[in-house]
């Protein structure tokens, strides 16, 4: 199914992933690493870096077999980011490598969500209003579910957001979101939703 309107299409690629762990704030490192590795990552404005999933271990996050590295890409893109795999990566002085990498194709789903949202306001009525506000100009519902605002380090900087869950959406309207994404910050995973079925905990 193509993306709607002037949305780029986009596929999730999962790809194994090996070492110890990550450090504590490993978006920003990781997403770096990624894009030495693959520069055009960084012209791509639907690129992406979904949330590792590891164990907490005090400073940094600890991997397991199960840990996967999911890359969001415009589907056009897809074969390059795949070549990835074998890449050996350094993650904040964390060595990491990429397995192969198979693809998890962006599904329609009535309810979606993202982790974590950027809207560049630090209170939380105006962050909620100004999404909201964001939502209703890409013609999406404003059925929408906020947690509680927290801060994510991004390099040396912190960016303040939240998670968002936006529910009762037609398909049309559920591939906008998922495969346009909202915010800024995409590369470091800000924005980036999901269907329903892989957000729990999104919300508090």
């Amino acid at each position: 199914m193509s993306a709607p309107g002037d949305v780029v299409e986009t596929v999730d690629l999962v790809f194994g992933l090996a070492g110890e762990s990550l450090p504590r704030d490993y978006r920003a490192a990781l997403w770096d690493a990624l894009a030495q590795a693959a520069p055009w990552l960084r012209a791509e404005p639907a690129a992406g870096l979904h949330p590792v999933r590891a164990s907490e271990g005090g400073e940094r996050w600890l991997l397991s077999r199960r840990s996967r590295l999911v890359l969001r890409v415009p589907l056009a893109r897809a074969d390059e980011a795949a070549a990835l795999a074998g890449s050996e990566l350094s993650a904040g002085g964390h060595p990491i490598r990429l397995g192969s990498a198979r693809r998890r194709p962006i599904e329609p789903s009535p309810t979606v969500g993202a982790a974590f949202v950027v809207s560049g306001e630090a209170g939380e009525l105006e962050h909620q209003q100004r999404l909201t506000a964001a939502l209703r100009e890409l013609g999406l519902p404003e059925r929408v579910i906020f947690g509680r605002m927290t801060q994510l380090r991004a390099g040396t900087g912190m960016l303040t957001g939240s998670s968002v869950v936006v529910h009762q959406l037609g398909a049309a309207a559920s591939l906008r979101l998922l495969h346009g994404g909202l915010g800024p910050h995409r590369g470091i995973g800000c924005g980036l939703f999901v269907p329903y079925k892989e957000i729990a905990g999104l919300t508090d």
